[in-house]
Formats: C-alpha cells, structure tokens, sequence
C-alpha cells in the first residue's frame, strides 16, 4: 500500500511539472504529422537533405538544408503558415553580431509548408551551426519577421539543444563533409 501513495505522490508531482515544461499544452510538429521527424537526415550518394527543424520561438518556422550533387547546399525556411515571401528581398542571418545576405534561390510548396531555399556554402551553414547567437530576418510580403536560431537556457528545457535546428544542420554539416570526402576519395 505503501509503494502505491508513493507512486500516486510521485505522479501528482511530476505531471503538472511536465505541463509547465511542455508549455501546458500538447504540440505536435508538423513534419511529425507526415511521419518524418524533424531533424531527419536523408542522404543519397549524390543527394542530402536535412527535414526542417521548428525554430524554438516560433514553430510554425522551420530551418532545414538541402544538397545535390554538383552544386553548394542551400539553406531552407519553411513556413507553416504558407505566408509568401518578399521576392525582391534576400534572408539575413546574423550571426554573432554580423549579417549575412542569402538570396533566394527557388520556392516550392510541399503538404504542410511553404518552403524557400537560399543559395549558401558548408562554410556558412558550419557558421549557422556552430555560432553562440544566430537570428534571421526574412521578408513576407508585408511582414519582416525575425527570430533566433540559436536557443536560449529556456529553450532548452522544452526541447534539448541536441535536438534544436543549430545541432541538427550541424550534423548535417557532418554528413556533407564525409560525403565529399568519401567522394574525393573515390575520384582520387
């Protein structure tokens, strides 16, 4: 009898716990919706792509990349609002306090986002990765919006930095490199 209060005790302090963690309410990413989840690396001989990954501050944003064979990776923003963007202006990154401009390469949408691509390097996507504080500013027609990549100690009691979008284009980072590796060794 004892073993049951204890577990009863132990139930009734943990669940309102997770409610405040989780922000009180059940979510669900859409990219789960599909059964793919965020963060997903996808990888062919001549094809990587990374599943994009909500942005902690405003989920219906979503940082993904892709590669093909041939060409440099491109960082990708989807819009789970499907809010089209201001063709006339590029994405800027910040990233520990200097700006980058990416310009748009292609659009396209897919079942649940709007999703943009912008022309970028392994070099610039490590820098995404890697740097302490990352924002972008995209333009909507209409809106310029701006948010963090990078997360903060908050952030990262609802969803671990190992599975925000910094850590995940970082594997992804990982993966181009050894696939141009396992590549240059191949040809050479």
């Amino acid at each position: 009898m004892h073993g049951l209060q204890s577990g009863i005790l132990v139930l009734t302090l943990l669940l309102p716990l997770a409610a405040c963690v989780g922000g009180g309410k059940a979510t669900k990413s859409s990219a789960l919706d599909e059964g793919v989840a965020p963060g997903q690396l996808n990888q062919t001989l001549d094809h990587l792509s990374l599943t994009p990954v909500p942005l902690y501050g405003m989920p219906e944003l979503a940082l993904g990349a892709v590669w093909q064979s041939g060409s440099e990776p491109m960082l990708q923003v989807c819009d789970q609002h499907r809010r089209p963007l201001d063709a006339g202006k590029p994405l800027v990154l910040y990233i520990d306090g200097e700006h980058e401009i990416l310009s748009l390469q292609r659009s396209d949408s897919q079942s649940v986002f709007h999703c943009s691509y912008f022309a970028s390097s392994a070099e610039q996507l490590d820098r995404i990765a890697s740097s302490q504080t990352v924002m972008l500013r995209i333009y909507f027609n209409g809106e310029a919006v701006e948010q963090r990549i990078s997360g903060t100690m908050s952030d990262y009691f609802s969803r671990p930095k190992m599975l925000g979008p910094q850590q995940r284009l970082k594997r992804f980072v990982d993966a181009l490199q050894h696939l141009n590796l396992s590549s240059a060794l191949v040809d050479g």
